[in-house]
């Protein structure tokens, strides 16, 4: 098993509340009778906790944008545990959220600060749109999954003891486990800490003990440690290779004696027959044997976050229109438009009054209601950030009115300004985005911006990270290691081990990830060597 300090993250459980029942959910999400919320306290001892800690501490749930304290607590575990180098960015609209968010995670989160700061598990929801700004502002590294595309997930509730499998054959299994050993975090929620997210839900789930005390250094474990919460392994599947389902069916596969375990505690979701029963006599019914790669439940990361999920694109849209002259108005493109007449001495505190009024966004017209073609049309295809003064031409603006600038500056400050121009200016100078007539940014997105940055200050002398952006480091270092381990005279299971050792050693895994993962699928696509695998064939 895993040493708590070698993974890439700590997961502190804000809440099992979810917008969604997923198939075979690892928190378990649909089965309790009521779901919980951590306090302030323990949410701030959690945060606490992790000082020294070097690399990501993740917000988790259920659904964590859905705390009523989200605000406040990722302030808090910004202000604790920051970015080295916070780079900006996530302010300008985009057509392709999931594409922004994978590139932005590479660069920002593992390049630049080499996975430190704050990250963010979540569904995308309309809580996330809610806190949007707050988001792009914050989080080094988001993990998205708003689930309106395929996501396989593979059983949790199939205990080994129901396939008949003895101790010596478990052990082996359980302590290679490819969830606990490379995919899984350990976690924190309200009842303590523990080496393994699943273990963590299944305690808060069954009404277990706890966890370890929450307190300085506790996450310097190693295995050894574990002994005590290594129970929770008893109830878990995740070290045997069994089919997986699709998250939107919302069907969870367990055994019979879990299912009456679920029925004891009450869960809505086994009382209402979203269950599947699997009646196991013996391990010959499945198949059984040790996981050999991550379980990648989702292999296209373009379909994170789809069109299908309308939670974040604009819902309401009105319009103020500054002018002197008799205009006829033409409101399809709006829900709803006001006049303000530009010569008004009392023309802001208007303004104020309507964006207290509404409740998304208002399109600024000055004398003119000559909008951008099909322009509702392409507000549908595009995810706007809430917090960022959008500049479509010279003559027509866009705002959202929960923006921060606003928030910040109050009302009575809006009232006293005197013209449009000092009205942008309460949004800071990166939060001002020029459109085009296609409603996207004239400047480069962020990704290349960072990109020319790190090539303009160059290599060597850049002080955010000594690994170019090329792929020189995956030729020159990475690739003599892959190939040296697959010409090994070695068991697969060995190579595998071996290839996913080596984010260890360069301490940069994600850059290395697609190589490895490339390379473990081509061990598994070929027949097994001749040389006998115990492990591998113990239980086949």
């Amino acid at each position: 098993m895993k040493p708590l300090y070698e993974f890439k993250h700590i997961l502190i459980e804000l809440t099992n509340a979810c917008t969604h029942t997923c198939s075979n959910c690892s928190r378990f999400c649909g089965h309790h009778t009521k779901p919980f919320y951590m306090d302030w306290d323990t949410f701030k001892n959690a945060v606490d906790s992790l000082e020294g800690w070097p690399r990501i501490v993740g917000l988790m749930g259920g659904e964590p944008t859905m705390h009523p304290q989200f605000e406040r607590f990722t302030k808090y575990a910004q202000d604790i545990h920051p970015m080295r180098y916070n780079i900006g960015g996530g302010a300008k609209p985009t057509k392709n959220l999931s594409k922004y968010i994978e590139d932005a995670n590479y660069l920002k989160a593992y390049l630049v600060n080499k996975i430190q700061g704050v990250g963010l598990w979540t569904s995308v929801s309309a809580n996330y749109y809610k806190h949007y700004e707050l988001i792009q502002d914050t989080f080094v590294y988001q993990c998205i999954n708003d689930h309106t595309a395929v996501s396989m997930h593979a059983p949790w509730f199939l205990p080994r003891a129901e396939f008949g499998i003895p101790d010596d054959e478990w052990i082996e299994l359980r302590d290679k486990c490819w969830w606990q050993t490379s995919f899984g975090s350990p976690s924190i929620t309200p009842k303590g800490a523990f080496f393994c997210e699943v273990a963590a839900a299944m305690d808060m789930l069954f009404d277990g003990p706890g966890g370890w005390k929450v307190e300085k250094n506790w996450w310097q474990r190693g295995p050894e440690d574990f002994k005590e919460q290594l129970k929770w392994c008893e109830l878990c599947s995740a070290p045997l290779v069994t089919e997986a389902r699709d998250a939107n069916e919302e069907i969870d596969d367990v055994s019979t004696d879990m299912y009456n375990k679920l029925i004891e505690i009450g869960s809505p979701k086994a009382k209402t027959g979203k269950i599947k029963i699997h009646d196991i006599k013996s391990k010959q019914e499945v198949e059984i044997k040790p996981r050999l790669e991550t379980f990648l439940y989702q292999t296209d990361n373009s379909v994170r976050f789809t069109s299908k999920n309308k939670s974040l694109y604009p819902k309401r849209v009105c319009g103020v229109l500054w002018t002197n002259n008799k205009i006829e108005l033409n409101t399809n493109e709006l829900d709803d438009v006001t006049v303000i007449d530009k010569n008004h001495t009392e023309r802001f505190i208007e303004l104020a009054k309507y964006i207290r009024k509404e409740v998304d966004w208002i399109v600024l017209m000055d004398n003119t209601i000559e909008l951008p073609k099909d322009f509702r049309h392409k507000l549908s295809e595009i995810v706007f950030n809430p917090g960022t003064f959008h500049i479509i031409n010279d003559n027509v603006s866009m705002f959202n009115v929960n923006a921060s600038a606003l928030k910040n500056t109050g009302f009575a400050s809006i009232t006293r300004i005197n013209n449009l121009d000092e009205f942008k200016n309460l949004w800071n100078a990166d939060k001002q985005v020029a459109l085009n007539e296609h409603l996207l940014p004239i400047d480069i997105d962020d990704i290349e911006l960072w990109k020319k940055e790190f090539i303009k200050k160059g290599i060597s002398n850049f002080p955010f990270t000594n690994i170019p952006i090329d792929k020189l480091v995956i030729k020159n270092r990475v690739k003599p290691m892959i190939d040296e381990i697959l010409a090994k005279d070695i068991p697969r299971l060995q190579k595998i081990e071996q290839l996913n050792a080596i984010d260890i050693q360069l301490n940069n895994p994600e850059l290395l990830c697609l190589e490895i993962t490339k390379a473990i699928d081509i061990l598994l696509d070929k027949p097994e060597a001749t040389c006998e695998d115990s492990s591998m064939t113990s239980i086949s």
